[in-house]
């Protein structure tokens, strides 16, 4: 390789993956490129996940164990910031496997380019399901506000594993850690950084494997509710932020769409105590931009359109759907 090696940091925040980590972690040691460390921060495992870690690596020099009580992987990313190292940072959650030559490849873009951010494709892996390349980046480059708006029009992700960054970026942008906020944690993180207008550089190849766990933390059955309430409080979180910097004008349409989409989805999770507070904002939404109602269908269509003529029959219809449990219809 031409161009210089210098130390990436590989931050894993673990919390129950005992079945995972191995793979994890594996594939970072079994990367070409050599100059990096491991830091895996234990976010109060309650299994064995550790201790599969210890057992398996034990004679691999370069892996710092950080253990902290549970509070979220956003928290957990961030300790491990601290005692990190390297130039670069990947972040790897524990239940993913980087790809082979994904931080050889990261690195010289990043060198080559001198970018703060590249970011680059993944795959969705399901148990029994071909793999699935996530959206084509089309790109090569541009910064950070723009970056910005392609997530918003779903060009683009915001988990943080995608976006292999410069370490020194979190503190020289001041990023703060909402508590509280455990699902969304990474759009809040990259909002931050990306209002501070980085350098974004595209890698049109795949780094990671986001493997699609039915049992991870996202996908249990009993934490719904609270990941429910956390979709919405980071979008609202984000859109303050983008208030406070001055952007509303350029990003209202695409929040408005954002809106009807948390409408749908509530709707359809029956998660309908706020249904009628989204009707409302919905109504705004497309008094102001009449395009979006052909985003509109379903029980969420007859509501809004019912609002129009009168809140009074939109509001009594949807006590009726919820009483005669029509919400299972969506």
């Amino acid at each position: 390789m031409a161009f210089s090696k210098p130390l990436v940091s590989v931050i894993i925040p673990v919390y129950n993956v005992e079945h995972y980590i191995e793979q994890c972690v594996r594939s970072v040691i079994e990367q070409e490129y050599d100059n990096k460390e491991i830091i895996l921060v234990n976010d109060g495992s309650t299994d064995g996940t550790i201790e599969v870690v210890r057992r398996c690596f034990h004679d691999y020099p370069h892996i710092t164990i950080i253990e902290q009580e549970n509070q979220g992987a956003a928290w957990a990313r961030k300790n491990g910031l601290d005692i990190a190292k390297g130039k670069y940072v990947q972040y790897l959650d524990g239940d993913d496997t980087l790809l082979p030559d994904a931080l050889a490849d990261l690195v010289e873009c990043a060198e080559k380019s001198q970018a703060d951010i590249v970011v680059a494709s993944f795959y969705f892996c399901r148990p029994q399901a071909e793999k699935e390349r996530s959206v084509y980046l089309a790109f090569d480059e541009m910064n950070g506000i723009s970056y910005f708006g392609e997530i918003l029009d779903g060009r683009g992700y915001w988990c943080l594993w995608s976006h292999f960054q410069k370490r020194t970026l979190f503190y020289d942008y001041g990023v703060e850690i909402v508590s509280g906020i455990n699902f969304g944690e990474d759009a809040i993180w990259m909002t931050q950084l990306l209002f501070h207008d980085p350098k974004i550089v595209a890698l049109n190849k795949t780094t990671v494997n986001y493997n699609i766990n039915p049992y991870s933390i996202s996908y249990r059955q009993e934490i719904a509710c609270k990941r429910h309430n956390d979709y919405r409080a980071y979008q609202l979180w984000i859109e303050d932020y983008v208030q406070k910097y001055g952007y509303w004008n350029r990003f209202e349409e695409k929040f408005a769409i954002l809106h009807i989409e948390t409408a749908q989805v509530s709707i359809r999770r029956k998660r309908f105590e706020r249904t009628f507070s989204d009707v409302r904002r919905v109504v705004c939404a497309i008094d102001k931009y009449p395009q979006l109602s052909e985003k509109l269908y379903g029980r969420l269509f007859k509501l809004v359109r019912l609002y129009k003529k009168s809140p009074v029959l939109s509001f009594l219809k949807l006590k009726y759907y919820v009483i005669k449990g029509m919400l299972l219809l969506i």
